[in-house]
């Protein structure tokens, strides 16, 4: 049998072991957290794809200018190489992807068809198409993105009257879309609250621990004795209560004698 000081030693060092595998579990959250985040401006990875003819290009990794920059609104002009076999006509649909083709938008037509129809009545639209990014972060991280086709507004067609030309000129490439990225916030819980949560919970934990560890090692004089304790004593204890009767009892013989 141990002497109940090495029980006690017993009893702090495993509430060390478990206030350091908390800690561990906390910073380990802590860092998975950070590196997914994004910050203010950041540049958001893109990529693109085209479709045409029933064929569909690969991905290709869209340069920085192109590309939305995380919580920022901003419009760019995207361009568009000339696909093998094309004729004056033919439907072309680009589809985006962004983060690591995480968030994707559905094929979007950007040439052809009756695009060169769209709101042509309208004072307050151009006659070319606009490709409208919708994109949802959450505090540092995406959460969505939609996308569709609008008319190009007037007053983005008034500052870039090139374009125009461009995109009626079948023999200008590569074409240019106008892509227009708005970011929309949604409130939720945020990461400090929630780590706050979790570094409150972990210490509770923790304390909870040591107070049992403490409490078990005044108990118990034996290591033997120690983890009995922290189980589940009930199947045991009936056990041990129904124990047959002592083997120092006097027998029916020696009560003869």
């Amino acid at each position: 049998r141990l002497p109940k000081c090495a029980v006690r030693v017993c009893a702090m060092t495993f509430a060390r072991s478990s206030l350091v595998f908390y800690a561990w579990l906390l910073l380990t959250l802590h860092a998975a957290t950070v590196c997914a985040n994004f910050h203010l401006g950041d540049y958001v990875p893109t990529a693109r794809r085209g479709q045409f003819h029933g064929t569909r290009t690969s991905w290709h990794d869209a340069l920085g200018r192109h590309a939305p920059r995380f919580g920022m609104d901003r419009t760019v002009a995207m361009p568009i190489p000339r696909p093998e076999s094309f004729q004056p006509g033919d439907e072309y649909k680009l589809s985006l992807a962004f983060e690591g083709e995480h968030f994707v938008t559905p094929w979007l037509r950007v040439l052809g068809g009756n695009l060169d129809k769209l709101n042509t009545k309208s004072a307050e639209h151009a006659p070319i198409p606009m490709v409208q990014v919708r994109l949802t972060r959450t505090h540092d991280k995406m959460v969505s993105v939609r996308a569709h086709v609008v008319p190009l507004p007037l007053a983005y067609a008034r500052e870039h009257v090139d374009l125009l030309d461009e995109f009626y000129n079948a023999t200008a490439w590569p074409k240019h879309v106008i892509v227009r990225y708005e970011w929309n916030e949604r409130r939720d819980v945020s990461p400090l609250q929630g780590e706050a949560v979790l570094f409150v919970s972990t210490a509770a934990l923790a304390l909870v621990v040591v107070f049992s560890a403490f409490r078990r090692a005044g108990v118990g004089s034996s290591v033997a004795e120690l983890v009995a304790s922290a189980a589940d004593d009930g199947p045991s204890s009936a056990r041990r209560g129904v124990a047959g009767p002592s083997s120092h009892a006097p027998s029916a013989g020696d009560k003869g004698d």
